[in-house]
């Protein structure tokens, strides 16, 4: 469980996992932003939490909401705009905008949201120790709700095959 301190500590993933193979088909909504204006505006919750909203009013039931992150290619920075993919696991063979399948590295964190930032951190800091060879060519983040404050989430990587 994340404690409450500015950082996190190694032990911010209640679970690490490699090799982990998923194949889901997701349906949802797509925006584009960039990491910095995320920062300072909050995107990515914004359109989360409107989706979330969305699904309700339509009275769609749920468990996990999927923030897919599609990276362009080349240098990527805090500027550079790219693709985001809010959904939900396909509930009926509806528009399918992404499917998710192959080998991920999948990191499971528990904790308020608001350290999501740090627990990425976390993630490339284990990935430069374990020395792993990923593109990155997209994450995946797998939100389960229990209230509004703690949240379970799994941060996927792609392997590289």
């Amino acid at each position: 469980m994340q404690s409450h301190h500015s950082r996190p500590t190694p032990s911010v993933f209640t679970h690490v996992a490699t090799g982990v193979q998923h194949a889901v088909t997701l349906y949802g909504t797509s925006f584009v932003t960039s990491l910095k204006e995320d920062h300072h505006n909050h995107v990515v919750m914004h359109q989360r939490n409107a989706y979330v909203q969305e699904l309700r009013n339509r009275g769609i039931d749920f468990k996990d909401i999927y923030l897919v992150q599609v990276y362009p290619d080349g240098d990527f920075d805090d500027a550079t705009m790219f693709t985001n993919i809010v959904a939900i696991a396909n509930p009926d063979g509806g528009d399918i905008p992404f499917t998710l399948t192959g080998c991920f590295y999948e990191f499971t964190i528990q904790g308020e949201e608001t350290h999501i930032d740090l627990a990425y951190l976390e993630v490339a800091r284990w990935i430069d120790i374990h020395d792993v060879k990923t593109s990155r060519c997209y994450d995946v983040e797998r939100w389960s709700y229990d209230n509004n404050e703690l949240i379970q989430l799994d941060i996927m990587i792609r392997c590289d095959d």
